[in-house]
């Protein structure tokens, strides 16, 4: 497995061995092969059974002429639901059987995650089987997160998101030495999406804490904050058409990686051109990782002339775009809701944690007019906050486009 380069509840991450990884230049998609199955008199090869051909999600009745499809329709969840909570369901049986090809069935390849705060890639079941990540490593040797004898106990889980071609979900289990004494306490974020007509879990993040501090949420406040003082650098940089700001509030001067589902501007700009269902592609995907090579922070504040350019451009494209059939879009918010019902954490630790995040969009006269959720790791590395709406999440989702609704 490899480091990536590239472009209320609180409880701490671990960092095991994530430095023994070198960065890689890029991820690459490995395919599995499956063994040819034999007829009853094992003789011949028996016909395979016809495949039926991969599909990209069709546009739902009921979308409107320039509006995004959104949560309102089952297109979002009819599938993508039951999919993922079967995955998630069957990765922690095989993690409580200590089953690490059982584990590795469920994902995708490649698949990123997060075992501190450096994202992993695994390319492939082999390099999975052979080096697994600490969390997953049930071998008993190299770097693992498992007491001899040990049992977990699932506690809880959540579905956060759910997307045509993915979904995001949190679970929360304790782990138990063998004479019944409670050792840890973990949460796990999941992302599973469809590649290529292939579901698997594509996004993983777990943090353990010692269970002596299960209860505590002294580390909450700080991700809070700096979930809230990103998204609000964000969307002013937005507003004010300011490039320079937009890649401060961004760009990590350290290691990052996302599983992206589309994003607010690549679906937006389809779906006014009058192609909704551009960026909900399966067929021919192989991977939906995001990778971003640490820029220097002298390469942030002042980008060469060429990306400068291309900053304005993206700008300019977002503000034609991000109103659609409500308006023209003049400013953006996080997404509203009372404190731990809007953006929130929902597991914590000194140096990371896992949170579930979004913003609305409005119009100059403050008529709504959509709002995205995702999910994902926020880190603190060299003394920053990668809490971002691009870096080191699950997602974006569109959870409702006032554009499918009666406009008055």
């Amino acid at each position: 497995m490899t480091d990536v380069p590239s472009e209320k509840t609180a409880n701490a991450g671990t960092n095991a061995s994530t430095d023994r990884r070198d960065f890689m230049k890029g991820a690459a998609a490995a395919g599995l092969l499956g063994a040819v199955a034999l007829a009853p008199n094992l003789a011949q090869p028996a016909a395979a059974a016809p495949q039926a051909e991969v599909q990209d999600p069709q546009a739902p009745p009921g979308l409107k002429p320039g509006a995004e499809p959104d949560c309102r329709f089952p297109l979002f969840y009819e599938t993508s639901v039951a999919e993922g909570m079967r995955l998630v369901m069957q990765y922690f049986a095989a993690l409580s059987r200590r089953d690490l090809a059982g584990m590795a069935k469920t994902m995708q390849y490649p698949f990123l995650t997060y075992e501190g705060t450096n994202p992993v890639v695994v390319q492939s079941v082999d390099e999975l089987m052979s080096n697994p990540p600490p969390s997953m490593n049930v071998t008993g040797k190299g770097d693992h997160l498992i007491h001899p004898g040990a049992y977990d106990v699932m506690e809880n889980v959540e579905m956060l998101i759910y997307h045509p071609v993915g979904a995001g979900f949190s679970l929360n289990f304790s782990r138990y030495r063998a004479d019944g004494h409670k050792i840890l306490v973990c949460n796990a974020l999941f992302g599973a999406t469809n590649n290529d007509g292939h579901w698997g879990i594509e996004y993983m993040s777990t943090i353990f804490q010692p269970a002596d501090l299960s209860y505590e949420t002294f580390d909450a406040d700080a991700v809070l904050n700096a979930m809230n003082i990103t998204q609000r650098d964000h969307a002013l940089a937005r507003k004010e058409r300011d490039v320079i700001g937009l890649r401060e509030s961004t760009t990590f001067p350290v290691p990052t990686a996302s599983v992206m589902l589309g994003g607010s501007t690549a679906n937006a700009a389809p779906a006014r051109a009058g192609h909704p269902m551009a960026a909900y592609r399966v067929k021919g995907v192989k991977s939906r990782i995001r990778m971003s090579k640490p820029p220097t922070q002298e390469e942030i504040i002042h980008p060469s002339a060429d990306v400068l350019a291309a900053g304005e451009r993206n700008m300019q494209q977002f503000v034609e775009a991000s109103g659609g059939p409500v308006g023209k879009w003049a400013y953006s918010l996080e997404f509203a809701g009372p404190k731990g019902k809007g953006n929130r954490v929902l597991f914590a630790g000194t140096d990371k944690g896992h949170m579930y995040q979004g913003f609305s969009r409005y119009t100059a006269d403050g008529t709504f007019i959509s709002e995205t959720r995702y999910i994902g790791a926020v880190c603190y590395k060299n003394k920053i906050w990668a809490a971002s709406d691009v870096v080191g999440i699950f997602g974006q989702v569109m959870y409702a486009d006032h554009g499918n609704d009666v406009l008055l």
